[in-house]
């Protein structure tokens, strides 16, 4: 499995949807061929009427551009587009008002981040940390993609 929860769980953490659903999935590994996805787009809906389309790939991993994302979200709250180049630009609803920055969309330098926070939190339950449920929404969606959307040659499989 290669699709990463990043941004599914971007939308469940900003929607103010109660429930959300996998519209579309489609996964592919025509890029290289390999036995896992180089590339996967979902578009996902909640019962509050916001949307997001999550494009997501590790196409080239030995160049400087080893992934690909893009991330487009509007809910009651705004609209937000996030590029592979780190572009973002949030626009609120309320006022139309657009907000920029650029950041940086390597997940790999949170992984060191994301361990010292489990390290300091442990003894307080992890306070300010996603939970299992959090964990449970997401791959549920990841899961229901793959089932959607099979790869040729590959089998999925999990618990």
């Amino acid at each position: 499995m290669n699709l990463a929860p990043h941004f599914v769980d971007l939308f469940l953490q900003r929607s103010r949807a109660r429930r959300v659903e996998l519209v579309a999935a489609n996964l592919s590994a025509s890029l290289h061929g390999e036995a896992v996805e180089d590339h996967a787009t979902l578009m996902l809906a909640g019962d509050d009427g916001s949307e997001a389309i999550i494009e997501v790939g590790y196409a080239f991993p030995a160049s400087p551009a080893k992934r690909y994302c893009s991330f487009t979200s509007a809910g009651g709250g705004g609209y937000v587009d996030v590029g592979t180049s780190g572009e973002i630009s949030f626009t609120r609803a309320v006022d139309g008002v657009t907000e920029s920055s650029t950041i940086d969309v390597d997940s790999d330098p949170l992984y060191d981040v994301f361990v010292r926070q489990v390290a300091d939190t442990w003894a307080d339950g992890f306070a300010g940390l996603p939970t299992l449920a959090d964990l449970a929404d997401t791959m549920s969606l990841i899961w229901t993609a793959y089932q959607r959307s099979p790869i040729a040659s590959l089998e999925v499989s999990h618990g």
